[in-house]
């Protein structure tokens, strides 16, 4: 199974819709700040049994089409499923949205997604610059030049409106940290990006994140 969880009828995620939010298992980095470790750490991960995932496909099939309008697909890394491309193509036919938050590294997926218009609105988040992204995620900063890719992709396919480019503001990770990276890319895309401040109580690095 490749949720964890699911969040219904939230008015926070996507402006004037009203969606129900599905949070995948696992992440392809480890960012000190992440505020869903539960999602991330292996160790942590308590996945949907098959009864609840069959429990809310049937409620969304019979009763939740009424009223919502998509679906966002958070976690963790949503990209790292091969399942996904199926369960979007099943909201599509229900004739919901499909909004997708990921962090870029995954571009060959997500170009997949696009060319099969199974993506209406993308949220990107950007971890960090060549300054500090090792630092952040625990990753090789090689990753931007993927990221980077992923941006530009987007441009390609979706309105402007319809892609966010977010940082998380955190003690490691601030405006200037991210604006090496920014300088990379062309104005409109630079000025589709934004800061949000950081919640959630308990962070990565919190845990004893050792070995990964």
């Amino acid at each position: 199974m490749f949720l964890c969880a699911i969040e219904k009828g939230s008015l926070l995620e996507y402006t004037g819709k009203i969606v129900d939010i599905v949070y995948t298992c696992g992440c392809n980095l480890r960012c000190n700040f992440c505020c869903n470790p539960t999602l991330v750490l292996p160790s942590m991960l308590k996945q949907l049994s098959q009864n609840e995932y069959d429990l809310y496909i049937e409620e969304l099939t019979h009763s939740r089409i009424t009223f919502l309008d998509a679906i966002v697909y958070s976690g963790g890394e949503p990209l790292l499923h091969k399942e996904l491309k199926s369960f979007m193509e099943f909201i599509i036919s229900l004739k919901l949205e499909n909004y997708l938050y990921t962090n870029g590294i995954l571009t060959n997926r997500l170009e997949q997604l696009l060319k099969a218009k199974l993506i209406q609105k993308v949220r990107v988040d950007l971890k960090g610059s060549e300054l500090n992204f090792e630092q952040v995620t625990h990753k090789s900063k090689k990753l931007l030049t993927n990221i980077r890719q992923s941006i530009i992709l987007l441009f390609d396919y979706l309105d402007p409106n319809d892609i966010q480019l977010v940082t998380v503001e955190s003690t490691q990770t601030s405006k200037d940290d991210i604006k090496p990276f920014l300088a990379t890319l062309p104005s409109k895309i630079v000025d589709r990006w934004t800061t949000v401040p950081m919640f959630g109580e308990k962070k990565l690095q919190d845990y004893n994140i050792g070995g990964f």
